[in-house]
């Protein structure tokens, strides 16, 4: 499977927003979206009116459609929402906008695929529809009403797409078309999946997602002639700015309004481009200027009421799973774990006084030299 790293806008400096409410925008004294043309439906890829890096989709009145892999499989033939009224589409570097009445749809550009559908109810319901692609529902789920995520996967790509907080949102899926009959706001998630992690960490952030447990991911890597390209996507109310200091320190500032006492994990990832991160304790994690501890194993990083973070190393990239506790606003420094050996401290021990006594008598051999000039 092609690399998850993501090769997307270029900036020193990176902000994921948080979610915003989806009613129309104001038009003087009416709601309603902006009184301009439709926009005109066609292909959309790299997001500068040709072929995208990694996918292409086309846009049509409700929704997108023929979203590909490139060189890899269709993933969806239509994602479609009633009355979605599109009103504006424009692409923001690294993702692709698309806005309609009560609607937002973020596809981002990415080498592992990943779409955002924040979709609120018209009156009292709204139907939302992932018709398929080449990719296939793993369980054979036809006629059944079941509650997402539902799997998916082909020719050695896997995905899943969930709901945000899915518990009450069951699903109708023939094998072609998975649809939802929504009353209140959801968001919907697809994702592709790593195929060189193990299938508890997959599963981890697939549940976590799901389960409003995961509140956003960042991803980074560094390329000689363009520098860092990040992505932050965030999944609840989140917001998440990000920066290189130097080489190999990064430092983000994670915020929330609404989350509060009930923090949220970050997903990270991390190429090796930027560090070299081959075991747990390769790396140290700061928050709000003090050490993080390091957790054992997912249960004890969800269960921790202290900022705590676990990692996984894949074959190109590590994974770091934050724990953010709490929020207003809390600081994460990532960077290289630099250990002084106990055996070069306990020589340095006796080489001390000695290069004390050095210099003490270079400087008393100056003010000497000083003193017999004045004489």
């Amino acid at each position: 499977m092609v690399s998850f790293i993501t090769v997307l806008l270029i900036f020193s400096v990176l902000s994921a927003g948080a979610s915003h409410p989806l009613s129309y925008e104001q038009n003087d004294d009416e709601n309603g979206p902006p009184d301009i043309d439709p926009p005109i439906p066609g292909r959309i890829g790299r997001f500068d009116g040709t072929e995208g890096d990694f996918v292409s989709f086309e846009i049509i009145d409700d929704g997108i459609s023929d979203h590909f892999l490139d060189d890899g499989p269709e993933i969806f033939e239509k994602i479609v929402i009633e009355d979605l009224g599109m009103y504006r589409n424009r692409d923001i570097g690294h993702r692709y906008e698309i806005k309609g009445n009560g609607v937002e749809i973020q596809i981002y550009d990415s080498s592992t695929p990943l779409i955002k559908v924040d979709v609120e109810p018209i009156e009292s319901e709204r139907e939302v529809s992932f018709k398929l692609g080449d990719m296939e529902i793993l369980d054979d789920r036809r006629g059944q009403s079941e509650i997402g995520p539902f799997q998916m996967e082909f020719q050695g790509y896997s995905g899943s797409l969930m709901s945000v907080d899915h518990e009450d949102l069951p699903a109708e899926a023939d094998g072609e078309y998975i649809n939802y009959t929504i009353q209140d706001r959801k968001t919907f998630i697809f994702r592709m999946e790593r195929n060189d992690f193990e299938e508890e960490m997959i599963e981890f952030i697939r549940d976590g997602i799901s389960q409003a447990k995961v509140g956003g991911e960042y991803r980074i890597v560094s390329d000689d002639d363009t520098g860092y390209q990040q992505m932050a996507i965030s999944y609840r109310d989140l917001d998440i700015q990000a920066n290189m200091k130097g080489e190999n320190t990064l430092e983000m500032m994670v915020s929330s309004e609404t989350l509060g006492t009930e923090g949220t994990i970050l997903v990270l990832e991390i190429s090796s481009t930027v560090m070299d991160i081959s075991t747990q304790e390769d790396v140290r994690i700061d928050f709000n200027e003090e050490k993080a501890s390091l957790a054992e194993n997912y249960d004890d990083l969800e269960g921790s009421d202290e900022p705590s973070y676990l990692v996984e190393v894949g074959e190109e990239d590590a994974y770091i799973f934050v724990n953010v506790p709490h929020f207003s606003t809390n600081t994460i420094t990532i960077q290289p774990f630099v250990e002084i050996p106990e055996e070069f401290l306990g020589s340095l021990i006796y080489y001390i006084p000695a290069a004390a006594a050095s210099i003490g008598i270079v400087i008393s051999g100056l003010i000497y030299r000083k003193h017999s000039k004045k004489q």
